[in-house]
């Protein structure tokens, strides 16, 4: 008699653990976890590359924890993954050494995307039988299985490459807007230096056409000086000389006189 194989049990969606959290985690779904900036701590987090599984990682029940060493000034940081204690179908993670999401828990995403054998999230490849042996069903069955993991690999790398292109056109239009506002800054310190440098160039102007007139003026004074002493001696006699000289101290013994009353 032909015995039929029962089908093996689905866990339903509430009874899932961290593990089976974890292991159908995908890039596309760690990068909605994370927000708008997963794909860049998710790429940042991979450049940890100094994580010794059995020394840095703790996986056990519903906790999972990795330390970083070196990562970070002070205290490495620790970035832990468990399961929200109200809602058992959402994931919720840490970091102990930053207060937002950042790159320490990209790391840690980053860490079970590339590593989920080693973490035992998956089970290892089977050795693949020649095909020559295989049955036509198998043939059929092996070749399902082939196009739904190149189907996967496929949405992960699309998933990826949407991720890198949106974030790189971010940057793109940060840095055009930086260069503007650069620009424009650049432009209103020319403007300003101009009209310093401009005020600075008239106010020397003013100071030196100052400097001529009071040098014309005392220049004059001296000339106009000279002349008239020429004139006094020209036109005075040695009598008219000592006649002024009398009456110069004639009048001084008034004067002192005046000034003592």
């Amino acid at each position: 008699m032909e015995t039929r194989s029962r089908a093996p049990k689905i866990k339903r969606t509430k009874r899932l653990t961290l593990k089976d959290r974890l292991s159908r985690l995908t890039y596309h779904r760690a990068c909605q976890l994370l927000g708008p900036d997963g794909p860049h701590m998710i790429r940042r987090g991979a450049t940890y590359q100094d994580i010794d599984l059995d020394r840095d990682v703790y996986f056990r029940g519903d906790l999972f924890r990795l330390k970083l060493r070196g990562a970070a000034r002070g205290k490495d940081p620790v970035v832990t993954i468990t399961l929200m204690a109200p809602a058992r179908n959402r994931l919720r993670f840490n970091c102990t050494a930053c207060e937002t999401l950042c790159e320490h828990v990209g790391a840690a995403f980053s860490l079970v995307l590339e590593e989920k054998t080693a973490l035992g999230l998956a089970a290892e490849p089977e050795e693949r039988r020649p095909l020559e042996t295989l049955s036509p069903k198998e043939l059929v069955e092996q070749a399902l299985r082939d196009r739904e993991e190149a189907e996967a690999m496929l949405a992960d790398a699309s998933a990826r490459r949407e991720a890198a292109l949106a974030e790189a056109q971010a940057l793109l239009s940060g840095a055009k807007d930086e260069a503007a506002r650069l620009a424009a800054a650049a432009e209103a310190e020319a403007k300003s230096t101009a009209e310093r440098r401009e005020r600075m160039a008239m106010d020397r102007i003013a100071a030196a056409e100052k400097a001529a007139v009071d040098e014309v003026r005392l220049t004059a004074a001296d000339i106009a000086g000279v002349a008239a002493g020429q004139v006094i001696r020209k036109e005075l006699t040695a009598a008219d000389d000592a006649a002024l000289i009398d009456r110069a101290i004639g009048g001084l013994a008034g004067a002192l006189g005046h000034r003592a009353a």
